[in-house]
């Protein structure tokens, strides 16, 4: 009852110890540190919502941060363990283990155990963590009842005693204590900060056994008839291991079962009738089933961090204005040049390598009195644009002179501020152009107005001129003379040619006898003429001014028609209708005359 009382107590103090030490901890935590921007327990709800627990991202920091190094709550390394429970002896071989009688030499039967653990993890924020700990613990195998018939056997098979209560029995239960160091291993079961977790270990190391004694001493005559005890030879080498399952209690606390063994040798002695002392060596070992305790802890590090930065632009590249295939930056295009349906387009590249940046366009018209903006866009990632359609023209159609520029600029926020850069410029314009003045086309109108002319024929048996100017009425042979009206001759000249009326004159000569070729035919052509010559100007089919009209003769000179320059007379408008009255009069009346021989 001793050595129960002993292990409880040694159990429940330790527990104590490190649930006021625990307790100690989330208090001194929970004060506000005046030195730091965050308090732990601030920095620890922080570390709990995050996926790793040995990193901070900067930038859920509310303020622009310039600190170099910052607290971060993360897992600590050490874990320590307080497994506790009972256990049974493993008593040399299978058989004499789980069989009757068990161990004859020791009777090891029910046991208690309790160790203290630490565990150090090579990576605590990883679910599958491996690491080193060490274990130390006491455990004892109380000594079952029936060693009582062995002593009570002996005594009366080799002694002769059959009264049991000349004899005096005594016993004390096996112990031992153990230190092993080796290697752990852990395995996260989910995600969550505080998450169950399955365990194993295997450690070496030492093992201090001392054997159960049990004896027996006859009262009467004050003699040993039996006794096995523990030999000085304590100390062996030893194995234990076990695998659990634990799951979060709180407050980085994990509750959880666990199975535990050993494996170590022991040594005692036995000394019997013949009055001998014997040692033995034998195998010693066990299981336990273990309720267990898990503590992890936290720890606070200094991560460093680089100083927050204010933003800063880059001005972008002058922009390109593009229209067609043309750059057309401070240029200004004449409608004449402007293809239909083509509109300028705008682009422009990036002066900084940084990403996160945006840009403001603006498009300026700009006219003698107005610097109007027709045309935004903000905060945009893209580097061009296409001429907006509120500006394109009416009908594709420049309807007047427009000057144009374009501005733009970046800029950039992050969480210590904004930034704006210098402005990039470009300027462009279209020129409406005034109408062509397109003279008119004109000419010089050179007539011969109702011209009559006399001629004389022949008039034989197969003449065809009887039937042309005798009404059809055979006429009798011989020599006639008539007047007759031939028409109107009209020449279009480039210019008027009225400083020597001698110029006029020689284009008559050449021009004429073409078009009285053409209306005499056959017949005789006439001797001469007498004709009215008007000059009009004609600007693209309209007579625009009237220069003139001239009284004129025509006469045939050596087969050319020449006008006799002393015939010339400039007359008026009434004098030429009248001349041509009295001429057409003449050809109406005048019939053919036979020429006097």
């Amino acid at each position: 009852m001793k050595s129960i009382y002993r292990s409880l107590c040694m159990g429940w103090g330790i527990l104590t110890i490190l649930f006021c030490s625990t307790q100690f901890e989330a208090s001194a935590q929970s004060q506000p540190t005046a030195n730091k921007r965050l308090t732990l327990r601030q920095w620890r709800k922080q570390a709990l919502k995050a996926q790793s627990f040995t990193t901070v991202n900067v930038d859920t920091l509310s303020s622009c941060d310039t600190a170099t190094y910052i607290p971060v709550l993360g897992k600590s390394p050490w874990r320590l363990s307080i497994p506790f429970g009972p256990g049974i002896a493993y008593c040399g071989s299978w058989d004499g283990t789980f069989n009757h009688p068990r161990d004859k030499a020791m009777f090891n039967g029910f046991g208690l155990n309790i160790s203290v653990g630490a565990d150090y993890f090579f990576k605590p924020e990883n679910r599958f963590k491996f690491g080193l700990g060490v274990e130390g613990g006491w455990q004892t195998f109380f000594v079952r009842s029936t060693y009582k018939d062995y002593l009570y056997n002996i005594a009366s098979s080799y002694y002769g005693i059959t009264d049991r209560n000349d004899i005096d029995l005594r016993k004390r239960p096996a112990e031992d204590m153990y230190l092993v160091v080796g290697p752990v291993i852990s395995y996260d079961l989910t995600k969550k900060p505080q998450s169950s977790f399955i365990e194993a270990a295997a450690r070496v190391g030492i093992f201090r056994s001392q054997s159960a004694m049990i004896g027996a001493i006859q009262k009467s005559q004050t003699r040993v008839i039996e006794m096995i005890m523990p030999t000085d030879k304590l100390i062996h080498p030893g194995v234990r291991g076990h695998i659990g399952a634990f799951f979060p209690l709180g407050n980085n606390w994990y509750g959880g079962a666990q199975i535990a063994g050993f494996y170590t040798l022991t040594n005692y002695f036995t000394t019997g009738y013949d009055a001998k002392i014997y040692e033995f060596q034998r195998k010693h070992g066990g299981w336990s089933l273990q309720l267990g305790l898990r503590k992890s802890f936290n720890r606070t590090t200094l991560v460093e961090v680089k100083p927050a930065e204010c933003p800063t632009c880059v001005a972008p590249t002058t922009p390109t204005v593009t229209l067609g295939d043309q750059k057309i930056n401070g240029l200004t295009v004449k409608s004449g040049s402007l293809a239909r349906g083509v509109y300028p387009k705008i682009s422009w590249e990036s002066g900084s390598s940084q990403p996160g940046e945006t840009f403001t366009v603006n498009v300026h018209k700009k006219s003698p009195t107005a610097d109007e903006i027709v045309y935004t866009q903000k905060n945009t990632t893209a580097r061009s644009f296409e001429w907006p359609q509120d500006l394109k023209w009416t009908g594709d159609t420049l309807a007047q002179t427009t000057l144009y520029y374009v501005t733009v600029h970046a800029e950039r926020d992050n969480k210590c501020g904004h930034c704006i850069s210098e402005v990039a410029t470009a300027s462009f314009g279209f020129e409406k152009e005034a109408p062509v003045y397109v003279a008119p086309t004109c000419k010089f109108r050179h007539r011969l107005v109702e011209v009559s002319a006399y001629y004389s024929s022949i008039v034989g048996r197969d003449s065809v001129q009887c039937y042309c100017y005798c009404n059809g009425t055979r006429q009798s042979m011989g020599t006639y003379r008539k007047r007759t009206l031939y028409g109107t001759y009209t020449v279009e000249l480039e210019r008027a040619k009225l400083n020597g009326f001698e110029e006029t004159k020689d284009d008559i000569e050449i021009a004429v006898p073409a078009q009285f070729d053409a209306l005499v035919s056959s017949m005789k052509k006439p001797k001469y003429f007498k004709a009215v010559y008007e000059i009009d100007e004609v600007c693209d089919g309209k007579v625009t001014r009237h220069l003139g009209d001239y009284q004129v003769n025509i006469t045939k000179v050596k087969g050319k028609y020449v006008i006799a320059k002393t015939s010339i007379r400039q007359i008026t408008e009434e004098e030429k209708q009248r001349i041509i009255e009295q001429e057409a009069n003449k050809a109406k009346k005048g019939a053919p005359k036979k020429r006097k021989k």
